[in-house]
């Protein structure tokens, strides 16, 4: 009887120890997600915002936006840390470029409208957004990079206005429900 009841105390702490420890796992989760920031400037002086209930991520300036080396030892730009929460990227008109790794794998992006200032999409800038649905490009886009799209499992449809000139190596591969986009004839290079 006394071993039936040690058994029946040492699961019941287990079971306590199990739980206490998700709690507090739960209550320090909520305590980083607090306090990531929801406003900044980037390396290159353009400011961003986050709308938590919109989950909107917005950017303003006159320059290209910070890149993402994704090299491993450099930081990533301070709005990575939406990168499993933002919905849509709003760049606003004065924003130059998007040199590359700004929005990879930012696994809950639906939307992103580009302004007319954009003149190019660096390499793996939207790669392996797997929700991306709609891309709104700008009229003034010259250039395509490297895996820009790649990974882009939900993008259906990509319209490219005639004054893209190069797109770069897989920059759409692995986008695997994409069934149109149109190629002007300003395209000189395919990689």
């Amino acid at each position: 009887m006394k071993t039936s009841r040690y058994n029946v105390y040492k699961k019941f702490i287990i079971v306590f120890g199990v739980i206490i420890s998700f709690g507090l796992l739960m209550m320090n989760y909520n305590i980083a997600a607090k306090s990531k920031p929801t406003k900044g400037v980037d390396t290159n002086g353009n400011t961003w915002t986050y709308n938590k209930k919109t989950k909107t991520l917005t950017f303003k300036g006159t320059k290209d936006l910070e890149e993402n080396l994704m090299d491993g030892h450099s930081a990533e730009p301070d709005w990575f840390c939406w990168d499993e929460e933002a919905e849509h990227v709003v760049i606003k008109e004065g924003i130059t470029g998007l040199p590359g790794g700004e929005f990879f794998l930012f696994s809950e992006l639906k939307t992103v409208v580009l302004p007319d200032s954009v003149t190019y999409i660096g390499d793996s800038v939207f790669e392996d957004c797997l929700n991306l649905q709609e891309v709104h490009l700008s009229k003034n886009l010259i250039k395509i990079g490297d895996n820009a799209f790649a990974g882009c499992e939900q993008l259906k449809k990509v319209k490219l206005t005639e004054k893209v000139s190069e797109i770069g190596r897989g920059a759409f591969s692995g986008c695997s429900n994409l069934t149109e986009i149109d190629i002007p004839d300003s395209v000189k290079e395919i990689g």
